[in-house]
């Protein structure tokens, strides 16, 4: 192509046709100034279109993890739910001064569980790595950063505070009045309490308070785990809106 513009400029220059020599170069500079226009726009188009791919993946991955997030909460809902029902047998049992049973046993082993909250925020730390600003829409931005930074943040503050409340108070008291410990389904977080002296326990208010904190604990787990999972719900809902936008 550069030839044969060479060959047209030549043949002008040799026949003397200046003026049309002239109108030729400008023409050739618009040529040229255009084309250099155009490779621009490409590569604009180009990186646009490869940062849009970035900024769906991200979306993606957390949209991911948010779900996964969401089930492993769930779970954890009902391991504080299912300790609260047996707290209420256990205790209405000592307070009813009935006998002891086998089946007692699983019941004070599922009083001690206080789940541990697991959030998976793997595409979170992807999208902090390559910067906020991926996302281009200003308030899908900010639904992310309020899920991960502020309330997934106080999750893990709660879940400080239950390790230090269960390891460093409550078990030690609670498994003082125990002479057997069995693990029946360590992935169900299952086990089995036997008690040292059953009927002991029935007029023991320093145990029945034990249990009366320990429910407390377990409710106030499951109220905020609730609350966050209609957040994650609702940031879920816009995610895959903006998805479908950008797809």
């Amino acid at each position: 192509m550069i030839r044969f513009f060479s060959k047209i400029r030549k043949s002008l220059l040799d026949e003397g046709k200046a003026a049309r020599y002239t109108k030729y170069a400008i023409g050739e500079i618009f040529l040229v100034v255009v084309g250099i226009l155009i490779a621009l726009q490409i590569n604009n188009w180009n990186e646009e279109r490869k940062d849009g791919l970035i900024e769906v993946s991200l979306i993606e991955k957390i949209l991911t993890d948010l779900n996964e997030t969401h089930i492993s909460l769930e779970d954890d809902i009902n391991i504080n739910q299912r300790a609260i029902n047996s707290n209420n047998l256990i205790t209405e049992a000592l307070t009813s001064n009935k006998d002891y049973e086998d089946s007692f046993d699983q019941h004070f082993g599922n009083i001690q569980y206080n789940a541990q909250f697991t959030v998976t925020s793997s595409g979170y730390e992807q999208l902090r790595s390559s910067g906020f600003v991926t996302i281009s829409n200003s308030e899908v931005r900010e639904v992310i950063l309020n899920v991960y930074d502020q309330w997934f943040d106080f999750l893990q503050r709660l879940n400080d505070k239950n390790d230090i409340i269960s390891v460093q108070q409550f078990n030690p008291k609670y498994q003082q009045y125990f002479s057997k410990f069995s693990v029946k389904n360590l992935t169900k977080s299952e086990s089995e309490f036997k008690p040292i002296n059953y009927d002991n326990l029935k007029g023991n208010k320093d145990f029945l308070h034990l249990l009366a904190t320990q429910k407390f604990n377990n409710q106030f787990n499951i109220e905020v785990l609730r609350n966050m999972n209609i957040l994650i719900e609702e940031a879920a809902i816009k995610l895959k809106n903006e998805l479908e936008r950008l797809n």
